[in-house]
């Protein structure tokens, strides 16, 4: 088989895939988003919060909402890519005491950063 048909073939799947889910998933979903019911895993955490699922959200504190997320998510994807250049920067180091040549130099999400550690 060639990588036309194959590539046909998948492209064909996957059509007929959605074709097969499109109506009862788009339903589900707007069952779910519409309805003024809440799971008891939600009402827990509601409950466990303080908020209230009736109200709607104040655009100020939607703001804060917006700002306190990137802030975490900045600063959580910056420690991940700091543990993996110190982890890089060690692999590096340790090639390089042990004399070994022509090995492929490991890449990170900061390969700017280990760039200048060479």
């Amino acid at each position: 088989m060639s990588d036309t048909t194959a590539g046909l073939l998948q492209v064909g799947a996957l059509i007929a895939a959605l074709a097969l889910c499109y109506k009862p998933l788009g339903d589900y979903i707007a069952r779910v988003v519409t309805s003024d019911r809440d799971l008891r895993v939600e009402r827990g955490i509601y409950r466990l919060v303080g908020v209230d699922s009736r109200t709607d959200q104040r655009w100020s504190l939607y703001a804060v909402s917006v700002v306190a997320f990137s802030l975490v998510s900045v600063n959580l994807a910056s420690l991940a890519c700091a543990r993996s250049t110190k982890s890089a920067t060690h692999r590096i180091a340790s090639i390089r005491r042990s004399g070994a040549s022509g090995e492929p130099r490991p890449t990170t999400c900061c390969s700017s950063a280990i760039a200048g550690a060479s």
